[in-house]
């Protein structure tokens, strides 16, 4: 929509012809009813107040009784969006800105010709919509208005309802809640004279939410939320049940698999193939300098030694070794010094045949007599 700028363009002609048009009142404009066509027509006055005054979101917020600065940006792309699509939206805009020039006048439902001039009605900030405590009225009540307000405002801290309230007072809820609400602004603002800052939507959050807590414990209504029942969650963000076993049951572990199927698909023999190639040379680094490491360990040479006795002698030869006095047999190299002259200990050898690992089959000899007498074995006489 391209048209010149209208010259003394103010706030309010804009709200007087935009219900004029739509056979509104403007008070309607500041409400908080949602109806189709006074949301509609809201929804222009942001979109004309932006667009021609230039105006930023929570100042037309504020003009439009107090209402969100994004609620004001989503009424103005809104509106926008609509004007490029809808012919028609774009015909009514253009009318309502030769409304406010004066240039032309038009018919209401009752065919009864209105001129163009801009109404004389006021436009007054609904009661308590108000969001800041410099914009609140003064305090000008009696002395019997202050007693009153004073007691709504003790009682409704204490518990009572709203309803409780009115009857008390003989006024409706409504009212009840307004001298509330004004009460607790008052009390805003003797805090604020102290030399303190608070967020005034957050204490009146506060002061709403200490009231419900005190009418539970006045009327005796558990003070626990029951808890929401909880959302069943889908088994995978884009699997409904696993693609090999069909489980919902069982976690989801990766490409439509759950975690017992996964290893047995080729996908995941495909990843660990890659993975080990990927390795190779770093895991057999590791692995090499490991056993070296392992091997030294008293506890791996001990459980080798022992391995090996059972396999080899049937858990016989530290029982040959004791029998001999850990000697050897022939020349009486003791164990000690068979480690410091050969560096390994004496040998526990069979004189015949392998499979017979009997103590009578065993004998101890040092690795010298064993190498001169490796064929000699059987006509050697076991000394005890």
């Amino acid at each position: 929509m391209n048209s010149p700028q209208i010259r003394n363009l103010t706030f309010k002609k804009i709200i007087n012809s935009v219900c004029r048009f739509y056979n509104i009142s403007p008070s309607s404009i500041f409400s908080h009813t949602r109806k189709k066509d006074i949301a509609k027509a809201r929804q222009i006055v942001a979109y004309l107040a932006r667009e021609r005054l230039k105006e930023s979101y929570p100042t037309i917020g504020r003009r439009l009784g107090n209402r969100d600065h994004t609620t004001i940006i989503y009424s103005y792309w809104k509106i926008k969006d609509e004007i490029e699509k809808n012919k028609d939206l774009n015909r009514d805009i253009n009318f309502i800105l030769d409304l406010i020039e004066e240039k032309r006048g038009f018919k209401t439902n009752n065919n009864k010709k209105i001129r163009s001039s801009i109404s004389s009605e006021k436009i007054k900030k609904p009661p308590f919509l108000i969001r800041s405590l410099e914009d609140f009225p003064k305090q000008g009540l009696s002395s019997s208005q202050l007693f009153r307000q004073f007691d709504i405002l003790k009682k409704y801290k204490e518990g009572w309802t709203l309803e409780e309230i009115g009857r008390e007072y003989k006024i409706t809820r409504e009212r009840v809640r307004q001298i509330v609400e004004r009460g607790l602004f008052y009390d805003a603002r003797e805090i604020t004279k102290q030399g303190f800052v608070i967020d005034l939507n957050e204490f009146l959050k506060e002061e709403k939410r200490k009231h419900l807590l005190a009418m539970k414990i006045k009327h005796g209504i558990p003070i626990e939320r029951a808890k929401k029942p909880k959302k069943e969650k889908r088994w995978s963000k884009y699997y409904d049940c696993c693609r090999k076993c069909g489980t919902v049951i069982i976690p989801h572990r990766s490409y439509g698999y759950c975690k017992k199927c996964f290893p047995k698909t080729e996908i995941f023999k495909e990843l660990q193939e890659a993975s080990r190639l990927r390795n190779i040379e770093k895991r057999r680094k590791y692995v090499n300098e490991y056993s070296k490491k392992y091997s030294k360990r008293p506890e791996v040479i001990e459980r080798r030694k022992k391995r090996w006795d059972l396999k080899y002698f049937s858990g016989n030869r530290e029982e040959a070794l004791l029998r001999d006095r850990e000697q050897c047999q022939l020349c009486g190299l003791s164990r000690k010094e068979s480690y410091e002259k050969y560096g390994e200990d004496l040998c526990v050898v069979h004189i015949e045949g392998k499979e017979n690992n009997s103590l009578e089959n065993l004998i101890t000899l040092c690795r010298r007599c064993f190498n001169l007498n490796r064929g000699k074995l059987k006509n050697l006489k076991l000394q005890i």
